[in-house]
């Protein structure tokens, strides 16, 4: 029971501002048009940037979660803190996808034996049915456990030391050993995320209908309440709202003016509170699994010395 509550109260630490502004602003960043930029690389460089971004935010609320409850960090010892690792991070990510690819693309290079004349395509056959099929399964084997293992490579990377085959391993064995628990804290994680993002967005629809209604009587017209959650749930409607995915230079064409702005950048912050609790949420089952397949206490961090043994 202490486990579980430990577990679904991660959201707390989203209320802070020095979790919420963060992702805030790289969600806000994400939607700004490309218009400078031209194919291919319209397609490319903001992918590539909003994934960076990705995982830098990760990283940082890792940090904030694992190290911030028991010490009072300044946000130049969390800036500190989370570029200190962020490369390991990077390849290890990077390491995790990129080896079930190397598998099914060793596989698949046996097919290029039928190109040799003397060769003949039996032996492409041949080597398909047997090392092509081994390998296909070990990449989708890998890839199985190691989609979950990037989940918790963020914390990973800021609890232990900050090297990337340390990250892997040991996020790919807790996956292996650990596969429902793994599971359950996942589902436990969504739950909590989900279910503390409720109250957060009722917070901010009551400060957004205020807002509405100090706009209409500026403008001249009556207080209608009324008419003003009826526009606020047509905020929480827009499709802009909620997606995270960056925004391209052909989106800017009916982009809101005037009040409507800030009513939208205001209701960003809800997203900006899920991702936070998600990535607080992820940084507390990490330690429960270290706890529990490893036994090392959840205050305890890799630089932190061995107690002596007499």
């Amino acid at each position: 029971m202490e486990s579980l509550a430990f577990l679904l109260s991660a959201p707390r630490m989203a209320f802070g501002l020095k979790a919420l502004l963060p992702v805030w602003i790289w969600i806000e960043a994400s939607k700004l048009p490309c218009l400078c930029l031209d194919p291919p690389a319209v397609s490319i460089v903001p992918w590539v940037v909003w994934g960076a971004g990705l995982l830098f935010i990760a990283r940082w609320i890792s940090v904030l979660e694992a190290r911030g409850r028991t010490d009072r960090l300044a946000p130049r010892d969390l800036l500190r803190g989370t570029c200190r690792g962020f490369a390991a991070l990077v390849y290890s990510c990077a390491a995790t996808l990129v080896t079930p690819a190397l598998f099914v693309a060793i596989a698949l290079a046996g097919a290029l034996l039928s190109r040799v004349p003397w060769v003949g395509s039996w032996l492409a056959v041949a080597w398909m049915a047997s090392a092509g099929v081994v390998l296909c399964l070990l990449g989708a084997a890998w890839l199985t456990a190691g989609v979950p293992a990037l989940l918790l490579q963020a914390p990973a990377s800021v609890i232990e030391a900050p090297h990337s085959f340390e990250v892997t391993s040991r996020t790919l064995s807790y996956v292996r050993r650990r596969p429902l628990c793994v599971t359950k804290g996942f589902i436990m994680v969504a739950l909590s995320s989900a279910l503390g993002t409720i109250p957060f967005v009722l917070f901010l629809s009551l400060g957004m209908v205020f807002f509405q209604g100090m706009v209409d009587l500026k403008e001249g017209w009556s207080l209608d309440l009324l008419d003003s959650a009826r526009g606020t749930l047509g905020i929480w409607g827009r499709p802009d709202v909620w997606d995270l995915r960056p925004t391209f230079g052909s989106a800017v064409e009916g982009c809101p003016s005037g009040p409507a702005v800030w009513l939208i950048l205001a209701a960003r912050l809800a997203p900006a509170f899920l991702v936070a609790a998600v990535f607080s949420g992820l940084t507390r089952l990490y330690l429960l699994l270290r706890l529990r397949i490893d036994g090392v206490p959840i205050d305890r961090m890799h630089d932190e010395p061995e107690p002596a043994v007499d």
